[in-house]
């Protein structure tokens, strides 16, 4: 019996011969510039965004704490807000820190007991953005949050120094 052999082709290891290997690496690397690249700096972009909420909550919340203790006037909890941003490195240009007592409307540092206090930062959104999207984005766009915390200020009670006699 007799086996023909076939030609050969020269065939590399993955079964492919070296021209469409050459091919396939091209493509890889036209894949990773147009599609890869902007997909890791709109995730970079959008955790930027993210951490700069999360800032600005932790600043609001922070001010609506020490608003409620009633230790603090209106304007040194502004400092104090302003003063957290600087701190995490935060752009504090432009920035707004509104402290509000909704209930009684007297200043946080003699509100009533459980007066609702709102504090509210509102920061541009020029000073967290790092890439290109600034463009795309009117300058008078801005992060904002609010923060509502209920006084603890004590009510004073008129106490008798003397004792009841019965």
């Amino acid at each position: 019996m007799l086996i023909r052999s076939l030609p050969r082709i020269a065939v590399t290891k993955a079964g492919r011969s070296g021209r469409r290997r050459g091919a396939v690496a091209v493509e890889l690397a036209l894949a990773m510039t147009l599609v890869l690249l902007p997909m890791l700096l709109g995730i970079f972009e959008i955790s930027s965004l993210l951490d700069a909420s999360q800032t600005l909550v932790g600043a609001a919340r922070e001010g609506g704490r020490l608003a409620a203790t009633g230790l603090y006037t209106n304007s040194q909890v502004q400092q104090i807000v302003t003063t957290y941003l600087q701190a995490t490195g935060v752009n504090t240009t432009g920035i707004t820190v509104t402290v509000v007592n909704t209930g009684s409307g007297a200043d946080a540092s003699v509100a009533l007991t459980n007066d609702p206090i709102v504090v509210t930062v509102s920061l541009p959104y020029k000073n967290v953005d790092w890439s290109f999207t600034q463009q795309f984005v009117s300058d008078s766009s801005r992060f904002s949050t609010s923060c509502t915390w209920y006084s603890n200020n004590d009510t004073a009670y008129a106490v008798s120094p003397t004792a009841p006699t019965q």
